[in-house]
C-alpha cells in the first residue's frame, strides 16, 4: 500500500503535466505551440485523462488543506480541457 503522500505526489505530477503544455504555449511561443501539438498528436483526450488521475490521486493523498488545493487545481485545468476538447471535437465541424 502506498503512502497517503505519494498519492499526492502523483496528484501534482499529473497537474504539472497538464499545466506544462498551457506554460509553454504562453513562455515559449512557436515551440510552445509545436509541444501542445505533439501532446494532443497523441490523443486529443490525454490531458483529460490526466487530470482525472489528478483528481483520483488528489482525493486519496494527505488530507486538508493540501488535498483541497490539489483536487481544485486538478479540476479547474480538468474544467479548461474539457471545454478545450468539446470546441475542437464540436466546434469546428465543417457544415
Amino acid at each position: 500500500m502506498l503512502s497517503k503522500k505519494v498519492y499526492s505526489s502523483l496528484a501534482v505530477f499529473f497537474l504539472i503535466l497538464m499545466i506544462s503544455p498551457l506554460a509553454a504555449m504562453l513562455f515559449l511561443g512557436a515551440r510552445g505551440d509545436k509541444y501542445f501539438e505533439f501532446i494532443l498528436d497523441i490523443s486529443i483526450f490525454l490531458p483529460l485523462i490526466w487530470g482525472v488521475l489528478g483528481v483520483f490521486f488528489g482525493m486519496i493523498g494527505v488530507k486538508g488543506l493540501v488535498r483541497v488545493c490539489i483536487v481544485v487545481a486538478n479540476l479547474y485545468v480538468l474544467g479548461y480541457y474539457v471545454l478545450i476538447t468539446i470546441m475542437g471535437i464540436y466546434g469546428f465541424q465543417e457544415p
